[in-house]
């Protein structure tokens, strides 16, 4: 098991799902992390990263956040693999999240501390 932590912004829309029996709550979206620049002055490649979180924790995602937004992140590194509509195997990692942190203010007239106050861009 891998740990890990990010600072990040959402860049899908989030999805809300319940298993059949609706006991469970599970919330998927993207993040890119921003992986700042090189010696040399240039971009790092940005990180982009699936993340998936479960019942209130996913929730109070899906209320507060949505695209767009920044968001802090920590969890566990977990494989992911899926097959592509033309037969391909892609292989990669999924974050399961552990916790999680505002950095904007919640969405739509929501009122929270706003890090970004403290340390501007």
């Amino acid at each position: 098991m891998q740990r890990y932590c990010a600072f990040a912004r959402l860049c899908t829309d989030i999805e809300q799902r319940f298993t059949a029996d609706g006991k469970i709550s599970i919330t998927r979206f993207n993040i890119a992390v921003n992986n700042g620049k090189a010696k040399d002055g240039t971009d790092k490649p940005t990180t982009f990263l699936k993340c998936i979180a479960f019942n209130g924790r996913g929730d109070l995602i899906a209320k507060s956040f949505e695209k767009g937004a920044r968001i802090y992140v920590e969890g566990e590194l977990m494989p992911d693999e899926y097959v592509t509509k033309d037969g391909k195997t892609v292989k990669g990692f999924e974050l399961h999240l552990t916790g999680f942190e505002y950095i904007d203010p919640k969405k739509k007239d929501e009122s929270s501390t706003n890090i970004s106050d403290f340390f501007p861009e």
